[in-house]
């Protein structure tokens, strides 16, 4: 696998070799450069003096030939405002020393040889190379085995090799402000613990370089070079971030076989014809917050790469996906991926998704799609049959309008509504237009109240709304890209505009006013006045002479229940039917009679008509079977008057 990543950085090298710019459009109206017969030389207001090329191999050197110093922290030995013009060794070339020095404020010009370097560094430390202007040469500035030097506000152009490159045991640099042009790399690192921070980089083959350990990528600006703008092989723990890298020929920011890489905060756009950012066979690392936008390929793109965490980026009209992951051939795979709040908008134009996953075992989550339809899951392309199961309604990169209800629960009339202005992280403009939905059922759906607002209040007539509905709001708003952003209420609101009550179900009286085996007792529908709220009933009896309502029956939804009478004893009883609402309100009604449950029926014969007396027939005649406790004065009245009668003949 190293010999496959051997050849493609080969011809990427060598595709940059031919199409690289040429070697003389350095921009010398930027440079302000005069030279006159004498050799002087002046630049940007700055004249330098002819010196033949300097070599200097310990600290004894420094004073044998002259420079001012004596090599302190506060007095470091001083080589400035010369002008060095050989194409026969190199141009200034220090080591073996630890004394401080300072290469400032010089003109140093080759003819482009292959072998010679404008300033070479070998086992130093504690050096300055600053504001010097390097041109012509195989490499501007190298350091080999050296540490602690700051390397700062040098223009450095038309370079056979790289403008700036750090090797060895270069440890604990600062590459800082210079700018690089027209070189095959514009700062190229094989050294750990190094900084490359705010440095122009443009129109080389590749912007910057990197195979090494801890170093960090910050701030620079990386644009026009004719390939790749950053690419790191075989690098670990690496730092990329606040980098603006755009309109490069290739990838904006390439990253093969490395691991622990942090891409953050970097601005991504306008690269061709490939992806704006690309992890090829690479693990463990971050992509987040970076804005990425109208590149003419793919937004980012993983090739064989696992457990990479893509969050809170901003990925927008790129032409083709926003994200694609894809396998390496057939044995190396794209697998365990988070992809998680990030936000895209109009990617893949002309076609219907903005993402495809091609791996395995990836998580999309929480992003926010501008297609998305505003339910379910939003399906994504590929073999993995994959999907972002809870998509965002809000773009992440835009703090929401806050919503301020001037209410308590309970709403009535008019409702004044009150939301703070959305604020973009990247600032991009708000448009000022809101527009402000409710609900009664939690966002399914939500209603329109009103479009095109350019206040940050507005009052709701709440009387539009059914009494005893539980409401909820948002207010929506996006910025000049067309990325939405929503606030939503903390919670419901109570409408209610007129009193909440409920109906009497009024009891229908079981048929007879005695009762047993199976009764139906029935009443009529309770009406609540608040529309929407489910009402259901209980059935309760109290016997005579008894202290407490016994509940038969509860949440019933219809107006009736058959009461099996044998599940309680015989005797007198009263029925009463209560209705509640689901915000529990309560109506109730009470039978207006006792009924007499009677389980255990017994007969008698009228002895005057032979009539058969049934106690439970409620409509009998004048011979009709009478009530148990009748028949029993009957008898006794019977009784008394055969004794007497008896009494009367003895």
């Amino acid at each position: 696998m190293q010999d496959i990543t051997k050849w493609v950085v080969v011809f990427v090298l060598l595709i940059g070799f031919i199409s690289a710019p040429s070697l003389a459009k350095t921009d010398f109206n930027l440079l302000n450069y005069n030279e006159n017969k004498s050799n002087n030389i002046v630049l940007n207001g700055i004249s330098y003096t002819p010196h033949a090329t300097i070599s200097i191999f310990n600290t004894g050197d420094f004073i044998s030939l002259g420079f001012n110093g004596s090599g302190t922290l506060i007095d470091p030995f001083m080589i400035e405002g010369l002008n060095i013009t050989s194409s026969s060794a190199h141009l200034i070339s220090i080591s073996n020393t630890v004394a401080y020095f300072t290469i400032i404020n010089n003109f140093l010009k080759s003819n482009n040889s292959p072998d010679y370097i404008g300033i070479l560094l070998e086992n130093v430390e504690n050096a300055e190379v600053s504001s010097n202007v390097i041109l012509n040469v195989d490499q501007g500035i190298s350091l080999s085995d050296s540490k602690h030097i700051k390397i700062e506000n040098n223009t450095i152009s038309n370079i056979n090799a790289a403008g700036i490159e750090i090797f060895g045991n270069s440890v604990n640099n600062l590459i800082v402000n210079n700018q690089i042009s027209n070189a095959n790399d514009g700062i190229s690192i094989h050294a750990p613990n190094n900084q490359i921070s705010a440095n122009k980089i443009y129109q080389n083959t590749i912007g910057i370089t990197h195979s090494a350990v801890n170093n960090i990528i910050d701030g620079n600006i990386v644009y026009n070079n004719s390939l790749v703008g950053i690419l790191l092989e075989n690098s670990i723990s690496i730092h990329i971030f606040n980098n603006s890298v755009y309109e490069n020929g290739a990838q904006g920011i390439w990253i093969g076989m490395s691991n622990n890489i942090s891409i953050s905060y970097n601005k991504v756009f306008k690269n061709s014809p490939d992806s704006a950012i690309n992890l090829w066979q690479s693990t463990n690392s971050i992509i987040n917050q970076n804005i990425i936008f109208e590149n003419e390929e793919i937004g980012i793109l993983l090739e064989g790469s696992t457990e990479i965490e893509i969050y809170k980026n901003v990925i927008y009209d790129n032409v083709n996906l926003g994200i694609l992951i894809v396998n390496w051939e057939t044995t190396i795979f794209s697998e365990n991926n988070n992809i998680i709040e990030n936000d895209f908008l109009g990617n893949n134009i002309g076609n219907l998704v903005q993402a495809t996953d091609d791996g395995f075992e990836n998580i999309f989550s929480d992003n926010y799609w501008h297609d998305w339809d505003g339910s379910g899951p939003y399906n994504l392309d590929g073999s993995a049959i994959n999907q972002d199961p809870t998509p965002s309604t809000t773009a992440h990169h835009i703090s929401p309008p806050i919503l301020d209800i001037q209410s308590d629960f309970v709403v009535s009339g008019n409702l004044t509504i009150l939301w703070q202005k959305a604020d973009d992280q990247y600032n991009h403009s708000i448009i000022n237009d809101y527009s402000l939905y409710y609900s009664t059922n939690n966002g399914s759906p939500w209603e329109l109240i009103v479009a095109d607002l350019t206040s940050l209040n507005y009052t709701f007539d709440t009387s539009f709304v059914l009494d005893g509905s539980e409401i909820s709001f948002i207010i929506e708003t996006k910025d000049e890209l067309g990325f939405k952003s929503a606030g939503f209420s903390e919670k419901t609101y109570l409408v209610a505009n007129s009193i909440h009550k409920l109906s009497t179900p009024i009891l229908s009286a079981p048929t007879g006013s005695i009762l047993n085996n199976l009764v139906t007792i029935e009443w009529s529908h309770s009406i609540d006045t608040w529309s929407g709220h489910t009402v259901t009933y209980s059935v309760h009896y109290f016997a005579k002479g008894g202290s407490t309502w016994i509940e038969l029956a509860s949440n019933l939804t219809n107006n009736f229940y058959v009461w099996d009478t044998k599940t309680i004893v015989d005797g007198s009883y009263l029925l009463k039917v209560v209705a509640t609402d689901s915000e529990g309100n309560t109506a109730e009604n009470v039978s207006v009679m006792l009924f007499e449950v009677v389980n255990n029926i017994k007969t008698i014969i009228d002895p005057v008509s032979s009539s058969v007396f049934d106690p439970t027939n409620s409509s009998r005649t004048e011979n009709a079977t009478l009530p148990w406790s009748n028949i029993q004065i009957i008898i006794l009245s019977l009784s008394v008057i055969i004794m007497f009668y008896r009494k009367k003949r003895i």
